[in-house]
């Protein structure tokens, strides 16, 4: 549309074509927009505030990865993983560029020298991380989803407490809170197990994945600020 159109040329909207079929991971319909409005959601307007993200990868449904997309908002941004993933480098980006690839793990993203990125997330479709041939599945295969796409949350808008929804009318359900390792978590008031945490990079942040089987609101707690998808 001529709104996306504009929004991209101003470096606030990065457009996913919807013949990003690669590897059958996608197949997407419509379009989805990466909103990046780079500014601060702590009020300040602030563009410092998008600098370091904790990626962890989505609930294991087979051996799928994770597509993950950085979009930068100032010229010469410089992106490092921590750790690093193998075969990938990540290129220096000028406003309104971004680099994508795949990791079925966790790792920590920084912008070196402070400037603010989005990143976003995608999960693959059933038939990932291969095409399926004349239609017969794979024992690899996710096997069941839709792709997704969702925008990371930055270490620097990580909160004390946030409420979710699982909706009864979705089979599965799924929730990533990542802390800093040693927080202590809770979901509804009960409290999670330290060793159910993912230790994730360098090791300052842990992740806990879990499936919700019950409907409805829930509460997450944390003490110390946390992000959860």
């Amino acid at each position: 549309s001529w709104l996306e159109h504009l929004l991209c040329k101003q470096g606030v909207v990065g457009s996913i074509p919807t013949s990003s079929t690669k590897k059958n991971r996608c197949g997407c319909t419509g379009s989805s927009l990466l909103f990046a409005a780079m500014s601060g959601g702590d009020g300040t307007g602030s563009k410092a505030t998008k600098r370091h993200f904790v990626a962890t990868k989505s609930w294991d449904r087979g051996m799928e990865e994770d597509i993950w997309r950085i979009m930068a908002a100032e010229d010469n941004t410089q992106v490092v993983l921590v750790p690093s993933q193998q075969g990938i480098s990540v290129p220096i980006l000028n406003a309104g560029e971004w680099f994508e690839f795949e990791s079925r793990n966790h790792f920590e993203i920084h912008s070196v020298d402070g400037k603010p990125v989005l990143v976003g997330q995608f999960l693959a479709a059933q038939d990932a991380p291969e095409p399926n041939i004349a239609q017969q599945s794979q024992a690899e295969d996710a096997g069941t989803g839709d792709p997704a796409f969702m925008l990371a949350v930055p270490f620097e808008q990580y909160r004390n407490s946030a409420v979710i929804l699982t909706p009864a009318e979705y089979e599965e359900n799924f929730v990533n809170i990542t802390c800093p390792t040693g927080s202590t978590v809770a979901i509804d008031g009960e409290e999670i197990p330290p060793g159910y945490f993912e230790l994730v990079g360098s090791g300052t942040y842990s992740v806990y994945r879990h499936r919700i089987t019950k409907s409805g609101a829930h509460t997450i707690t944390s003490s110390e600020p946390a992000g959860v998808i």
